[in-house]
């Protein structure tokens, strides 16, 4: 269809609001969420988590690189194949960002929280990802998937024993293969897309041109690390995939 043909970000400069509802649906989950988080040690022998996973589980990455430019910093992150779990909703851009966030990280959390084939608990982690794949024109829709990462004794990968089916069809399991990512860090909140996300992007997709690194535009990620109880020291991120083996310099 024309939707699948003519690539474009454009779709994305929409105002997205958290509405006062999500955040009352979010309440209960995310006090769990903040409690599972302090009793979650990481536990990988190779892998060092870095200081913004707080003691939790979270990918296996490699620095390969750095852009800086000025204050900030843009990591070429080689990531290890590993095993998420997360549901997908599509539609028009506009209003599509809070309904991601908040049926995403609800599917996400039942899930380890006994919905699953063996009724069983599961740690928290982080990141909450989103993977976003705009629609082609602003006629096209577009898809968002939530993701959660599952913990390492989950991560078949690295030893790790397989993990529970979910028990609701809209929830998948996900093993992804090893990709590269150039990520931007940034502190605050992800509540508005256009005020708090979008322009993120602008100043990454700015830092890799200027650096002559080509990036995909045709799919974008956000982590979040945090509980939105967390006022201080938060730790976001937003990326494009790139070539394996890229340099800030744009050579390979």
């Amino acid at each position: 269809s024309f939707c699948t043909l003519l690539p474009t970000i454009s779709t994305h400069r929409t105002s997205f609001k958290i509405k006062k509802t999500f955040i009352n649906a979010m309440s209960a989950s995310t006090l769990f969420v903040a409690a599972s988080a302090a009793a979650c040690t990481a536990t990988a022998t190779v892998f060092n988590p870095p200081k913004f996973c707080k003691d939790l589980n979270c990918p296996n990455f490699t620095v390969i690189d750095h852009c800086t430019d000025g204050n900030s910093t843009v990591e070429i992150r080689e990531y290890a194949p590993a095993t998420w779990v997360g549901s997908s909703i599509e539609g028009p851009a506009t209003g599509l960002w809070p309904k991601a966030n908040h049926g995403g990280f609800m599917n996400g959390f039942a899930y380890i929280s006994g919905d699953n084939s063996e009724n069983v608990n599961i740690k928290m982690t982080c990141p909450v990802k989103s993977l976003i794949i705009p629609g082609k024109t602003a006629e096209c829709n577009t898809t968002i998937r939530t993701s959660f990462f599952l913990p390492y004794a989950y991560q078949v990968n690295d030893g790790g024993v397989k993990p529970p089916t979910p028990n609701n069809a809209a929830v998948t399991l996900n093993s992804a293969e090893a990709y590269t990512l150039a990520v931007r860090s940034f502190g605050g909140f992800t509540n508005h897309y256009e005020k708090q996300v979008q322009p993120q992007f602008e100043a990454l997709s700015k830092q890799l041109k200027q650096r002559n690194v080509e990036f995909d535009t045709s799919r974008m990620v956000v982590q979040g690390y945090d509980s939105p109880f967390t006022t201080t020291d938060r730790h976001n991120e937003v990326a494009f995939f790139v070539t394996a083996g890229t340099k800030c310099s744009g050579t390979k």
